[in-house]
């Protein structure tokens, strides 16, 4: 591997969690090191967060922190580096600007292109850059190309057959589920007034928007779904006919986390649970139903509330520290008899004498 990133161009090939992104560039600086060479190396990402991520890796595996040491990053607004830097993360548009006001690229020995399969102009465009540089004559300069899905003969004719370095990854086996197990697993069932059903009226709009793009296939039947899906039950069959393709369907999102919470041991409690096909003992029911209580729960009190003030609390609960938020229903006092419904609905009860009555929120 070294060898070749001694080249002027390169390209290195390995699968999902090889190390490519964390461990080439150490490489590079590690040599350097030995060999008493001076470097400096640009490794682009394509995205900020993964700028920064990344950066932040390197360094903690480097026993140093980003920006003081020889790691740092820049990105559009934001930029940790120092006088030591000798690898620095950035991203893609970022060195594009450097080129701009540099095009040179003065002082820079190796130049890693990440993820270099996902074909964005700003990344194609970066590529004919470097190769200009490079057919220009530009001493000193390598450029190293990082993926793990492009076909590499392409950029290996583009960059005048260079060479090719591929090793294996270790990534941990992944097993595909589809919807239809996600609906069996929650025993999920679609409401039909909700936005994910194709009987709703937002799937109606969202089929009237898109009416210009032709006449949409019509959606199959439960007994069509069934001869497709022969191993579910009834119960999937009819979620499976009742969903909208173009719906998000968030209320089977939150079964499904509150499925694996349930799950109690993990991991590996939820994959056993998977391949047993149903819910763990005693764990969680979509169709459960649970009583409302008839009133306020011991250690809670009725408080006056402004109507606008209500849904603003209740979604500001994930913004405190783990464990601590919680959001509880609404009491709305009648004068006859407490009633609960929950927060995410307006409290208009009123008295007999048409005064609003007060509402609490624990």
């Amino acid at each position: 591997m070294l060898a070749a990133l001694r080249e002027p161009a390169s390209l290195v090939e390995g699968e999902t969690g090889s190390g490519k992104t964390t461990q080439v560039a150490q490489y590079v600086l590690e040599d350097a090191a030995e060999t008493g060479r001076p470097v400096y190396i640009i490794c682009t990402q394509p995205r900020r967060i993964s700028a920064i991520g990344v950066a932040d890796r390197v360094a903690a595996e480097r026993g140093e922190r980003v920006g003081a040491g020889a790691v740092g990053y820049s990105i559009r607004g934001e930029s940790r580096t120092c006088a030591d830097t000798r690898l620095l993360f950035c991203t893609t548009g970022v060195l594009l600007r450097r080129l701009e006001e540099d095009p040179q690229l003065a002082g820079v020995t190796h130049v890693l292109v990440d993820e270099v399969h996902e074909r964005t102009i700003e990344g194609d465009f970066l590529l004919m850059t470097l190769q200009g540089l490079l057919q220009d004559g530009r001493a000193g300069l390598s450029v190293c190309m990082m993926s793990a899905t492009m076909d590499g003969d392409v950029l290996g004719e583009y960059f005048s057959g260079c060479p090719r370095v591929s090793f294996p990854g270790r990534a941990f086996p992944v097993k595909t589920f589809h919807l239809e197990d996600a609906l069996e697993l929650t025993r999920h069932r679609v409401d039909p007034g909700a936005d994910w059903s194709r009987f709703s009226k937002a799937a109606e709009r969202r089929r009237k928007s898109k009416a210009g793009d032709g006449e949409p296939p019509a959606p199959p039947t439960q007994q069509e779904v069934a001869r497709r899906y022969p191993r579910h039950g009834p119960g999937v069959w009819e979620a499976m006919a009742a969903l909208d393709p173009d719906g998000i369907n968030v209320q089977l999102i939150v079964e499904l986390v509150v499925w694996y919470v349930s799950c109690g041991g993990g991991v590996e409690a939820a994959m056993d649970a998977l391949h047993r096909r149903r819910p763990p003992d005693g764990g969680y029911r979509a169709d459960a139903k649970v009583p409302a209580p008839r009133a306020p729960p011991l250690g809670l009190r009725a408080v006056g509330s402004a109507r606008n003030r209500v849904p603003p609390r209740w979604g500001r609960a994930d913004r405190v520290p783990p464990r601590r938020g919680r959001a509880r229903r609404c009491w709305c006092f009648s004068p006859g008899r407490a009633r609960s419904r929950t927060c995410r609905r307006r409290c208009s009860a009123r008295g007999s004498s048409g005064a609003r009555r007060p509402s609490a929120s624990g």
